[in-house]
């Protein structure tokens, strides 16, 4: 089931309507998709780093059209990240806050409950004693802002709903995700798995995530799918 923030969304009228970041993955495709009459277009950024990130955009386009939204859609393309010999994550996730805050826009993130229990690991090993989940509104620079309306959405739920919409077509997954040299994708490709049959991370984090936000994500609120 999708799990949805509704409060976070419906205060946006129809002449400010916010954007849906889509990376191309399975969770943004979903989200997008479920949310498609709630939001203003499509917001997606080619750093044309990879090899594969003009064929990512060209799928993302092509869904922002199916969705009949690619007219109010947001791409951006970004050319200077071998140019000028940058090449990290931080480096790309800088460039799409900088594009984020120039539009001045309201974004919706599709961060999940695996991405909230990736990142409390994530802390664990950086010795953070002290697990404060996602944020589900940030404010980017002056006049943007985030919102982060699927925390308590497990990401099984965003693969069924592509099977169900038949949007497989649609999602292509960045080869950069298999890299486990990368600290985030040793943790959901190699240690997770291994540890989800004797942790129950998911039940941990979801707990921690109602009671940071109170309120605010409760259960019986939340539109389901």
């Amino acid at each position: 089931m999708i799990h949805c923030k509704n409060n976070l969304i419906k205060k946006y009228s129809q002449d400010n309507l916010p954007y849906m970041a889509v990376s191309g993955g399975v969770d943004s495709i979903a989200a997008a998709h479920f949310l498609r009459h709630r939001i203003k277009g499509i917001f997606h950024v080619n750093h044309n780093y990879i090899d594969q990130d003009t064929e990512i955009k060209d799928k993302v386009v092509d869904f922002a059209k199916f969705l009949g939204l690619y007219n109010s859609s947001i791409f951006e393309d970004y050319n200077g990240i071998k140019k000028f010999g940058l090449g990290s994550e931080g480096d790309c996730r800088r460039i799409r806050l900088l594009a984020i805050e120039r539009h001045k826009i309201t974004l919706i993130y599709g961060h999940h409950l695996n991405d909230c229990v990736e990142s409390y690991l994530m802390n664990c090993f950086n010795g953070k004693n002290v697990f404060n989940p996602m944020p589900y509104k940030t404010s980017v620079g002056l006049g943007s802002t985030v919102i982060r309306p699927f925390l308590l959405t497990k990401k099984q739920a965003f693969i069924d709903y592509v099977k169900i919409y038949k949007l497989s077509e649609y999602v292509i997954e960045d080869n950069m995700n298999a890299d486990t040299t990368r600290k985030r994708n040793f943790i959901r490709n190699k240690m997770l798995p291994c540890m989800k049959n004797m942790f129950p991370l998911e039940t941990i984090v979801k707990k921690k995530i109602l009671l940071q936000y109170k309120g605010i994500f409760d259960d019986e609120n939340n539109p389901q799918i």
